[in-house]
């Protein structure tokens, strides 16, 4: 269940090729997209082998402290929702906070992709 705090292989992808480069607890090896929990005393360079995966809450701190992006995710009788405080727009809803986190972070991506 602990990799449940962890961005999906496709996202850790993505923003290892945005920059992502910061100390991290897991990985994805690259052929078998296998998550693992790595000892938080190294700190290995993500290379060809490995994805770097963040948890969720480095991913949205990457992006507010590189991008100045902010994100909020709440709930209003059990349907979720995000907003991007520079977009001053809230998403569609969604069933749960996962589902909303997710999505969140695919659009963050996609903003800083453009």
């Amino acid at each position: 269940m602990l990799e449940k705090e962890f961005v999906p292989y496709e996202q850790a992808l993505i923003l290892k090729e945005l920059g992502f480069d910061e100390p991290y607890l897991g990985a994805y090896y690259h052929a078998t997209k296998e998550f693992t929990v790595c000892d938080c005393k190294v700190h290995h360079a993500q290379g060809e082998h490995t994805v770097i995966a963040p948890t969720f809450s480095q991913a949205f701190r990457w992006f507010r402290e590189k991008y100045g992006l902010y994100s909020v995710i709440d709930g209003l009788e059990g349907r979720q929702y995000y907003k991007i405080t520079q977009l001053n727009s809230y998403s569609k809803e969604y069933d749960t906070y996962e589902e909303t986190e997710l999505a969140c972070l695919r659009k963050l991506i996609e903003i800083v992709k453009l």
